[in-house]
């Protein structure tokens, strides 16, 4: 599947759904040099991409489907009209969208909400309840064997003594 740009969670939440279930597709191995694809990829395509536009590259006869756009030299037949596929998309400014209701926004899992620096966890030390020197991690040590911070000179070292 492919995607033209950069697509950011936080703001193209109307194109991309991003929190997809992971869908596992079980099929018997078809026949060497075959080029069938399962029917499920289209519905797992459809279910992630928003968009009203899609394209399937080398469409055969037994891979048409609705709202799909097939082109390929293994298609026998057309009924593809430009005026008419143009005409899906003029209508308003969002129309290249399949759409969304309040409700199923509401229900659309969203991304977690940035923490300010300084709170919670995040950047060096604090997380997990560890200390605030260190970098945090299981028992604040930060996982350098007891020292703290950077170099030499600063908090406890090896053995926990301060230096002389």
């Amino acid at each position: 599947m492919g995607i033209k740009g950069t697509v950011r969670r936080s703001t193209d939440g109307d194109f991309i759904h991003a929190n997809v279930d992971i869908d596992l597709i079980i099929n018997e191995e078809p026949e060497h040099g075959s080029i069938e694809k399962p029917d499920e990829i289209f519905s797992i395509m459809e279910h992630f991409c928003l968009g009203r536009r899609r394209l399937h590259v080398f469409g055969r006869d037994d891979t048409i489907r609705p709202g799909w756009l097939s082109i390929g030299p293994a298609l026998t037949n057309t009924n593809f009209s430009a005026e008419t596929y143009k005409a899906f998309f003029n209508k308003g400014p969002n129309d290249f969208l399949t759409g969304c209701t309040e409700k199923i926004e509401a229900l659309r899992p969203k991304s977690p909400t940035p923490k300010i620096k300084g709170e919670g966890r995040g950047g060096r030390g604090g997380g997990r309840g560890g200390s605030s020197r260190g970098g945090g991690g299981r028992g604040g040590f930060g996982g350098r064997g007891g020292f703290g911070g950077r170099g030499r000179g600063r908090g406890m070292h090896r053995g926990g003594y301060n230096p002389r």
